[in-house]
């Protein structure tokens, strides 16, 4: 089949991008005491995000968040003494808070706690201090007495473990406004224990710049490959079909019908798609998955009156009401599916009533699992027919015609299979936490999405009138 090459292709990058990969290496923070003992550990850089260089050798100056407003930190005398305290021993500090504080505090997001810290660093600027230019964000360990899930030797600091992407359109989210360093859960616990006594204050940190475990993977040279691969794939295929309907349109032989209608419907949506592709590495952004949605929206009504002109011509074959099931579940789908989308949006949007976002992903998921259903329904109905059948009891032009659409749908059912892996593979804790197996559950959607591209822009195209 004309679609199987992608998926052979993407096996062979997969392959590529494991091998690439190797050992994940975390940045270096050195932290002495005054006894001049040192503790080394790992730090990673902000999810999706590859900031310029630095380094810096300054003492710690532990933030603490104002108790009456919302995700606010504290700013009077006693603080400001501390940080010209810590200025007398180094020119330099660097602001640190724990993320559980910031989340008790009513931060939403990181990027939102990261916006905090550079409020409080600015009017440290205007006291006549230097400016801190660091945040490290420490992930605080697990309460004793909370019962834990299973551990895996991973890593933490990603979108599944911290939240990275804003409830709504009102709260900060994307690059954070200062440089934000995450200090991962186990070395957290590490350094506590390694200060006991001793104030923060008392601590001189070494920190530089490293991306850590999650970036290293979407900022390799394979990943990066891959992805561009994909875009470009996906980009010229819809040149190609663009550059046909222009023709088609200029011959004067276009034909606004329903199949052309579907065609026209899935390459509005592809620069949506495009967009959200090329935004991959600021991809835990509300607005850009947004703009993505849109497009998926656009994606998924094409699939579904695709689905729709074929139970048609079915009818034009065999009208002996079996048909009928696969029609209404097709239109059950649809409704649901647009109820999902509007909920998301307008939560996002005007920030109302989040408790419905729940409901909405619940939706969402059972619409990617109907597609199992919508399969089983297209190959009975597909197998029940017999080409000899069909050119019996119908004319040659339209079998051909049901051929045709059939492999669109077979590619397009392969496409959301895939979709099907991958939600089932985020409920598995441990994808979670391993970088490798994150990367390859993004190159899976943008394999996903370049088969369905393939299926309506290919195999479909745009219908000739003569």
């Amino acid at each position: 089949m004309r679609y199987a090459r992608p998926a052979y292709t993407s096996c062979l990058v997969v392959f590529t991008l494991l091998l690439a990969l190797g050992p994940l290496v975390g940045a270096r923070l050195i932290v002495t005491l005054p006894d001049n003992r040192t503790l080394s550990m790992p730090t990673y850089d902000y999810y999706e995000l590859d900031p310029p260089d630095y380094g810096v050798t300054a003492k710690i100056h532990m933030l603490e968040f104002a108790r009456k407003v919302s995700c606010s930190l504290r700013y009077d005398e006693i603080s400001v003494s501390e940080a010209k305290s810590a200025m007398q021993a180094n020119s330099a500090i660097v602001l640190m808070m724990y993320w559980g504080e910031a989340a008790f505090s009513n931060c939403l997001t990181v990027a939102q706690a990261a916006e905090a810290a550079k409020a409080y660093s600015d009017k440290l600027g205007s006291e006549g201090l230097a400016v801190p230019k660091l945040l490290l964000l420490a992930i605080d360990p697990p309460e004793p007495d909370i019962p834990q899930e299973p551990t895996f030797d991973t890593y933490d600091g990603s979108q599944y473990t911290l939240p990275y992407m804003a409830p709504d359109i009102s709260v900060p989210d994307g690059t954070p406004s200062m440089t934000t360093i995450i200090l991962p859960t186990k070395n957290t616990e590490e350094l506590v224990q390694f200060l006991g006594s001793e104030p923060w204050d008392s601590i001189t940190a070494t920190i530089n710049k490293e991306r850590g475990p999650w970036n290293d993977v979407l900022f390799s040279q394979a990943f990066t490959g891959v992805k561009m691969f994909f875009w470009a794939l996906n980009g010229s295929m819809l040149l190609y079909s663009l550059l046909r309907l222009g023709l088609v349109l200029r011959k004067r032989i276009f034909v606004l019908n329903h199949r052309n209608g579907i065609f026209l419907l899935y390459a509005v949506s592809c620069p949506f798609q495009l967009v959200s592709m090329s935004m991959i590495m600021q991809s835990e952004e509300l607005r850009n998955k947004i703009v993505g949605e849109v497009g998926y929206l656009m994606s998924d009504m094409a699939s579904y009156l695709l689905l729709l002109l074929w139970e048609r011509l079915l009818t034009a074959i065999r009208s002996d009401g079996k048909q009928y099931a696969f029609r209404f579940v097709v239109y059950t789908v649809v409704g649901l599916r647009i109820t999902s989308y509007g909920i998301q949006t307008i939560t996002s949007i005007a920030g109302m009533a989040y408790w419905m976002k729940y409901p909405a992903e619940t939706i969402s998921y059972g619409v990617e699992f109907s597609w199992i259903c919508l399969c089983i329904l297209f190959a009975y109905h597909w197998r029940a027919l017999s080409p000899a059948q069909c050119i019996l009891e119908t004319n040659k032009q339209t079998y051909a015609k049901m051929r045709q659409l059939c492999s669109v749908a077979i590619a397009n059912f392969i496409s959301y299979f895939i979709m099907c892996a991958l939600t089932i593979m985020s409920f598995i804790p441990p994808t979670h936490t391993m970088p490798t197996i994150n990367g390859l559950m993004l190159l899976l959607d943008g394999l996903s999405s370049t088969i369905q591209a393939i299926a309506f822009l290919i195999l479909l195209g745009v219908q000739e009138s003569y």
